[in-house]
């Protein structure tokens, strides 16, 4: 269910509440509105009349409440409840129990993006696959194609970083990283990061935060497209998130490496499902062949890192549209 409010500013909310909510006596919905900025009396006839409100009312229009962002259908659901593709004439609503906070934000126009950020990516190789990298995570569920990684690998100032920025661009930005995460959580936490960056570019950076061990589960999990069988606590199993990424990553070592460092050694379905890539280019400049003119890497490395969050988010909504213009049909079924 939708709800439609106001805060005690007047600033309008809306809050897709799960109607499981409604089976007890309200305070889980208080909770939440009172988070968001509603005045509401405390009391328990208060929160029971509530529930008998909502329990009763009948909403003008139904729609269909999904658990995941990503491709539904042909239309495709970020984040913030925006939605791109063809009225398929039914609504789509993303659970806010699904949502995390996330960069898939937009800032600047797309014009301004290809100058400041894509087009000094001319002539460099590494740059140039991280942005087909970033476009073509939208196509793995219009291709059918499974999830997958690659892994830039070199020593630290080489510029590795800046790659994951510029690829996430395409899709956003806004967070103080960027578009990026970091590989420092826990697979369980993981979970939640690749369900929320589902039919989306995931950008993973310095692998040598995280254990060996870890690293090598959390690979074989992204790739996999999902997580842990887990139970309810009233028996039974609970859903099983599941994902479709493609991810980018950044490390000093390669897994293999990283594993062999302690003592493990990488399983042959690891090494495919994250492919190693040299960060150094080969040209004495770090991931870089080719420099805007007058720079040094540091510099170059430095500039790409400063527009790309300062402009993001426009092409992968001009990408997604592109693909319902009817040149494209067919990649969509």
């Amino acid at each position: 269910m939708q709800l439609h409010f106001k805060d005690r500013e007047g600033n309008p909310h809306e809050w897709v509440m799960p109607s499981e909510l409604m089976a007890g006596e309200g305070s889980d919905i208080q909770r939440e509105l009172l988070n968001r900025g509603l005045r509401l009396n405390t009391g328990r006839t208060v929160r029971m009349k509530l529930v008998e409100f909502l329990n009763h009312s009948e909403p003008e229009k139904l729609a269909r409440c999904v658990e995941r962002v990503g491709w539904h259908g042909r239309q495709f659901v970020l984040p913030n409840g925006e939605i791109i593709g063809p009225d398929s004439g039914e609504s789509l609503l993303l659970m806010e129990r699904f949502k995390i906070e996330t960069a898939f934000k937009a800032r600047g126009t797309l014009e301004e993006w290809q100058e400041h950020v894509a087009k000094p990516c001319t002539g460099n190789s590494r740059l140039l696959f991280a942005l087909s990298a970033a476009f073509a995570s939208a196509l793995l569920e219009p291709l059918s194609m499974e999830s997958g990684g690659f892994n830039f690998r070199g020593d630290s100032s080489q510029g590795k970083t800046a790659l994951l920025d510029v690829a996430g661009s395409v899709w956003g930005g806004g967070l103080m990283n960027g578009y990026k995460r970091t590989w420092r959580n826990t697979s369980n936490a993981l979970e939640s990061v690749a369900q929320a960056h589902c039919d989306a570019l995931l950008c993973l950076d310095e692998m040598g935060q995280v254990d060996a061990k870890e690293a090598g589960k959390v690979s074989y999990m992204l790739a996999n497209g999902s997580g842990k069988g887990r139970s309810r606590a009233e028996g039974g199993l609970r859903e099983q998130p599941e994902w479709r990424v493609l991810f980018l990553s950044t490390g000093e070592l390669g897994l293999g490496e990283h594993m062999l460092s302690q003592g493990m050694r990488i399983k042959a379905g690891q090494e495919v499902r994250l492919v190693d890539i040299p960060g150094d280019a080969g040209q004495g400049l770090g991931c870089w062949e080719r420099l805007t003119e007058g720079m040094t890497p540091a510099g170059f490395t430095q500039r790409l890192k400063s527009v790309s969050f300062q402009y993001y988010g426009t092409p992968i909504r001009r990408f997604l549209e592109s693909l319902h213009e009817e040149e494209h049909q067919r990649f969509l079924r």
